[in-house]
């Protein structure tokens, strides 16, 4: 237990000097930038029942970008203005 509060207050303090530093706030972050008009959606389902969910983003437009099949969640992404209808 004593270790498992030192690795906390560590990260923590560490994510501090990282988080207060000027120059950590000045950089831009690395990131590609997103495609113009593409936008991302949660589609909800019944767990472990996802195939037709996933079937239909594809079908309207859209990719899956994460699944979780276990809970019945997808990420999907697409850039059609009727893709959430």
């Amino acid at each position: 237990m004593l270790i498992r509060r030192a690795a906390i207050a560590a990260v923590l303090a560490t994510g501090l000097v990282i988080a207060g530093s000027p120059a950590a706030l000045a950089k831009p972050l690395d990131v590609a930038a997103p495609l113009a008009g593409l936008r991302a959606y949660f589609v909800i389902t019944a767990p472990n029942d996802t195939a037709g969910a996933k079937s239909a983003v594809a079908t309207n437009g859209g990719t899956v970008f994460a699944s979780y099949d276990a809970i019945g969640v997808i990420v999907a992404h697409s850039t059609s203005t009727t893709f959430a209808a």
